[in-house]
């Protein structure tokens, strides 16, 4: 349920009219901390900067300007599907496609998740209650947040609810995918700020998440129910959806839903499906992707803390028995490369010292012949071998021939 509508007047925010009706309004950071953000990291800053990134850099400028951002960012070029230049803005080059080869699906079983897109995980975990705190000073009430009550498709104790945060800075690949198999019908698209994201923000402003601007996607896998959130960020207040035109993000006109606002609901007649790997929208800017999802008790996480994940990577999953032998496997499989691979170093390196020793002993040779008058002459061959000429001064024969 959305917060009643407040009547501000022109040119004023009335932030203790706004706080004293929220329902959230305990966590709510103070007014003048919103006033002076809102202030800096207004949504009309952040349009005109996207609209600067709009404007279309002449051909013969763009590998100078792309390859300038691709040094200062340490961006991977290798990985960029088109030719950089093909890119008409600048807008257009951070949300740019790579190379599907770069980024395979990991091995994974029905109930396992893989990253969705090329970010840090902030935060994961299970979900044990309607608000969310960590130690690096999150916060937010999970149904303001989803714009709805959130709840398990299993009404018993077989599953839980996981969750996991998303960053991604602006130098990576900007698109989302689907970490799963799963299916929606629903779409909300939640209006609010465009501030950044970066951890320090988190401790100027409490629910940074629940005021944010958002779409999630509601929907169900096959561990149960499922809300598949993406969130604006300063610069990033384009989200755009696969196959859904009418979703439009950082409207200006539009009544932000945290002070008063409607939540615009879109239901689908019939569910998307979408595949692990699927894309799902883009960004146009880097910004955060938040996956709450039910799953079985005994699913792991297979990472830890401020790790930095790609598309498609392996997050966590449950290890049944076929995952099991899979695994040992893999593992004989590696174990006999690796002892191949140990046979194979010790045979080059006693291939090496036997090489050297020989050399050595050939060297030494060279330097005894030296020490006695110097290396022999070869002479004609004599049964199939070559004979030493003999020295002139050792020769009895050419001695005798002086003397006379």
């Amino acid at each position: 349920m959305s917060p009643p509508r407040i009547k501000s007047r022109r040119g004023s925010y009335k932030y203790h009219e706004v706080l004293s009706v929220y329902e959230d309004k305990i966590n709510v950071s103070q007014s003048s901390k919103l006033f002076w953000t809102r202030l800096l990291f207004g949504r009309t800053r952040s349009r005109i900067t996207g609209e600067i990134f709009k404007i279309e850099i002449p051909h013969p400028y763009r590998l100078f300007v792309y390859n300038s951002i691709i040094k200062c960012m340490k961006i991977n070029k290798e990985e960029i599907k088109y030719p950089i230049e093909s890119y008409k803005s600048i807008g257009d080059f951070f949300s740019r496609y790579i190379k599907e080869e770069t980024r395979p699906i990991g091995d994974i079983s029905e109930y396992s998740i893989v990253s969705p897109c090329d970010s840090e995980v902030i935060d994961f975990g299970e979900l044990k209650s309607d608000y969310l705190e960590n130690v690096k000073g999150i916060k937010f009430r999970v149904k303001t947040f989803l714009g709805s009550n959130f709840y398990k498709k299993y009404n018993d104790d077989s599953t839980k609810m996981y969750y996991a945060i998303f960053y991604l800075s602006p130098k990576k690949y900007h698109h989302f995918h689907a970490p799963f198999n799963f299916k929606y019908n629903i779409r909300r698209h939640i209006s609010g700020e465009l501030f950044p994201l970066f951890r320090g923000m988190f401790k100027i402003i409490n629910n940074l998440f629940d005021i944010n601007e958002r779409v999630i996607l509601s929907g169900e896998w096959k561990g149960g129910n499922v809300y598949y959130a993406a969130i604006s960020a300063y610069n990033v207040g384009n989200i755009k959806i696969i196959n859904d035109d009418e979703l439009l993000t950082n409207n200006l006109r539009t009544q932000l839903t945290y002070m008063g606002g409607d939540v615009d609901t879109k239901i689908f007649d019939n569910y998307k499906n979408v595949e692990v790997g699927d894309e799902i929208g883009e960004f146009r800017m880097g910004s955060s992707i938040i996956v709450i999802f039910e799953n079985k008790n005994d699913f792991m996480w297979n990472i830890k803390p401020n790790q930095t994940v790609s598309v498609g990577e392996r997050l966590g999953g449950i290890e049944d028995v076929n995952t099991s032998e899979k695994k040992t496997e893999r593992a004989e499989r590696a174990e006999r490369a690796e002892r191949a691979e140990r046979t194979e170093r010790a045979e080059r390196a006693e291939r090496t010292e036997r090489a050297e020793r020989a050399e050595r002993a050939e060297r030494a040779e060279r330097a005894e012949r030296t020490e006695r008058g110097g290396k022999p002459k070869m002479g004609k061959k004599k049964g199939g071998k070559a004979l030493p000429l003999t020295s002139k001064v050792k020769c009895p024969r050419y001695r005798e021939e002086k003397e006379r």
